[in-house]
């Protein structure tokens, strides 16, 4: 599903904490699309992105020093 670079993209994020289970859990959105899913991890946070995205890779401007 991932297009050419160059584009953005946008995404509604919300985590909160589970008390009962005391873990962070997550919903997030892509906006364009609407498609949705829950995660428990930034592994799964980051697969999704990535699906719209590509691989997220740093580039030399987003290095800060």
């Amino acid at each position: 599903m991932a297009e050419a670079r160059g584009r953005g993209d946008s995404f509604i994020l919300r985590i909160w904490w589970e008390e009962e289970k005391q873990r962070w859990r997550g919903w997030v959105q892509h906006a364009g699309t609407g498609q949705m899913t829950y995660v428990q991890n930034l592994e799964e946070l980051m697969a999704f992105i990535q699906r719209f995205t590509g691989d997220l890779v740093p580039t030399p401007w987003s290095h800060q020093d």
